[in-house]
């Protein structure tokens, strides 16, 4: 089983990736609202590179023909369902 290296970049750099301020990458350490790691025997704090961009993926939101596309799906599923038929 490979362990790949974690990519660990400073708070600047995470500013960047959330195109956001240094000053606001701080207040949300302080409110640990994005995941950090504190260097030890000091008080730097770094960021690992994928961490910062899956939080930006999670908080994707669908479009109205994605959701319109589930809705549909849903109600065909559960029409099914009442009369017995399953659907894969």
């Amino acid at each position: 089983m490979e362990t790949k290296k974690k990519d660990f970049i400073s708070a600047i750099e995470a500013s960047k990736i959330l195109r956001t301020t240094t000053k606001y990458i701080y207040q949300l350490v302080h409110r640990r609202a994005i995941p950090f790691y504190k260097m030890p025997f000091g008080r730097k704090v770094v960021f690992e590179r994928n961490e910062l961009i899956s939080l930006i993926e999670a908080g994707r939101i669908a479009s109205t023909d994605e959701l319109k596309s589930r809705a549909d799906t849903n109600m065909m599923r559960r029409l099914m369902s009442r009369k017995g038929v399953e659907l894969s």
